[in-house]
């Protein structure tokens, strides 16, 4: 049986080969990866041990960074993963080592398991035109490959999948290649927001929203509040209570990967650490977002 550890070694070897900047973490995510794109991933040996809560942290940071989120792992409390088949685990996209390694050399897997079977996407376009050039109305190849002419109206006109079967029976009848191969590509979720657990957060919380902020909050260490603006750097914050502002130079790391900026707030005022530290009433003091990024660019 394979180690956890040693599977994010795998992971994180298949990464840099690819030329990827990596950088190791333990969070929502356990590597980050970044070429022209930024890749998220959690890495399990059995990905039913990956909980809800942790998905949605995943899916939060994800969207804030415009990155790509995955799951990586051997198997499930049923069954393997099996090479260059796409899963599905809380709506995020799922596969094992093999399969991530297949897409980085020039192998898109097209299959995808779902509840009900095995289902990929097709070309909508591709599919309208190969019809055409064949003479066909949408009933006519309906009735060849036994389905309703509404089905392929319905397929022609979004992107939706299909049986692969179905796909495959299309493909003969028509003969063009109208299934589309996988891509690592920003996944659209639904509006996730987590409410700040304490007092302290949601008085943090308001106050980036307060002076022009879009602020979201996330269950992570460590940082817990991601702060954007229009057309300026993310900013990575710590709301922290305590005297003791653990993880700081993990804080400064990711910033430094992402291109973001670094910043904690505390309840104490006068603390010399190696980010830009501010108590909260002085936090309070800022009436802009513009304000606050000069004080962070100028750290």
């Amino acid at each position: 049986m394979i180690r956890r550890s040693d599977l994010e070694d795998r992971v994180a070897d298949v990464l840099e080969k690819s030329n990827f900047d990596v950088l190791r973490y333990h969070g929502c995510f356990d590597i980050a990866a970044k070429r022209k794109k930024i890749l998220l991933l959690k890495v399990l040996v059995n990905i039913d041990s990956f909980q809800e809560q942790q998905s949605e942290n995943l899916k939060i940071v994800s969207k804030s960074l415009c990155a790509f989120p995955l799951l990586i792992g051997m198997r499930t409390n049923k069954e393997k993963l099996k090479e260059n088949i796409i899963y599905e685990r809380f709506y995020l996209t799922t596969m094992n080592p093999e399969t991530l390694e297949n897409i980085f050399s020039s192998f898109s897997p097209k299959i995808f398991r779902k509840r009900g079977g095995m289902f990929v996407d097709i070309y909508p376009e591709r599919l309208r035109l190969a019809r055409e050039r064949r003479g066909l109305t949408q009933e006519e190849l309906a009735k060849k490959v036994g389905t309703t002419k509404k089905t392929i109206y319905e397929h022609e006109k979004t992107e939706k999948k299909m049986s692969k079967e179905f796909a495959i029976k299309l493909e003969k009848v028509l003969d063009k290649n109208i299934i589309k191969p996988f891509a690592l590509k920003e996944t659209v979720f639904e509006n996730i927001e987590k409410k700040p657990k304490t007092r302290f957060e949601t008085e943090v919380f308001r106050e980036f929203r307060r002076i022009g902020f879009d602020a979201n909050f996330v269950e992570q260490k460590p940082f817990n509040i991601i702060v954007k603006s229009k057309k300026e750097k993310m900013i990575l914050t710590k709301a922290e209570t305590q005297k003791r502002c653990q993880k700081i130079d993990e804080l400064k790391k990711l910033s430094a990967f992402f291109k973001s900026l670094p910043l904690l707030i505390t309840k104490e005022k006068g603390l010399k650490l190696s980010v830009p530290t501010l108590e909260k009433t002085e936090l309070n003091e800022f009436k802009s977002a513009n304000e606050l990024m000069k004080f962070l660019k100028s750290f």
